[in-house]
C-alpha cells in the first residue's frame, strides 16, 4: 500500500471513475451508474446508514438523494488514493447544490470516501496479468456524506440538539460519546 502521486496512472484511473460517477448523478442515470459498483457492494451514506448490495444502495441512497441536488461536482485536484493495482482508496471532496420544496437551493458540499478494485472481467491468465491500470475498476466501499458545517435546518426552523448532543466549538453539533458508539455485536 502506497499514496498514489496524482501523476500516476493509478489516480487517472480514479479520476475517470470519479467523472463518470459524477456525470450519473448529474443526469440521475441510475442504468449507467450500476456498473461503476460491485453486485455486492457495502456503502455507507446520508440515507442509508448501511446499504448492502447495489440495489440497496440504489433505493435507499441514490434515489432518494440524486433527485433533489443539482451541479454535483467532485473536486478532483483535492482527490487523494492509496493503494495499488489490486485496490485503490480514494478520498474527494464534493460540491452540489440542495434543492428545497420551493426550488431555491442552498450549498451542500461533502465528502466521500471509496474503495475501487479491478472487475473481475474472465478473460483468461493474459488478461489477468494485464489488467492493473487498464482495469474496469469497480466500488466495493463507497461512504459518501454531507460536511458536517453544512447541515443547515430547513428556513424558518432552529436545528435542535438530540439527546447527547452539545453545541461544539465551530457551531456544529458534536455528539457526546455513549454506550451506543461501541462497536455492534452483530455481523453487517
Amino acid at each position: 500500500m502506497r499514496a498514489i502521486p496524482r501523476t500516476d496512472p493509478l489516480a487517472a484511473a480514479a479520476r475517470t471513475w470519479l467523472r463518470a460517477l459524477e456525470r450519473c448523478v448529474r443526469a440521475v442515470d441510475y442504468a449507467a451508474a450500476r456498473p461503476l459498483f460491485a453486485r455486492d457492494v457495502c456503502a455507507f451514506g446520508t440515507h442509508a446508514a448501511v446499504a448492502r448490495g447495489r440495489a440497496a444502495l440504489e433505493r435507499y441512497q441514490w434515489m432518494r438523494i440524486w433527485p433533489s441536488i443539482r451541479a454535483f461536482t467532485f473536486r478532483l485536484s483535492e482527490m487523494r488514493c492509496v493503494g495499488s493495482e489490486a485496490g485503490l482508496c480514494v478520498m474527494a471532496p464534493w460540491d452540489s447544490l440542495g434543492v428545497r420544496p420551493d426550488g431555491t437551493t442552498f450549498a451542500r458540499p461533502g465528502r466521500a470516501t471509496l474503495f475501487l478494485a479491478p472487475a473481475a472481467e474472465p478473460r483468461g491468465p493474459a488478461a489477468s496479468r494485464a489488467q492493473g491500470r487498464r482495469a474496469r475498476w469497480v466500488a466495493l466501499h463507497s461512504h459518501f456524506s454531507v460536511a458536517p458545517e453544512t447541515s443547515p435546518a430547513p428556513p424558518g426552523r432552529r436545528r435542535r440538539e438530540t439527546p447527547g448532543t452539545r453545541p461544539a466549538s465551530s457551531g456544529t453539533l458534536a455528539r457526546a460519546p455513549s454506550r451506543a458508539d461501541a462497536p455492534a455485536r452483530r455481523g453487517w
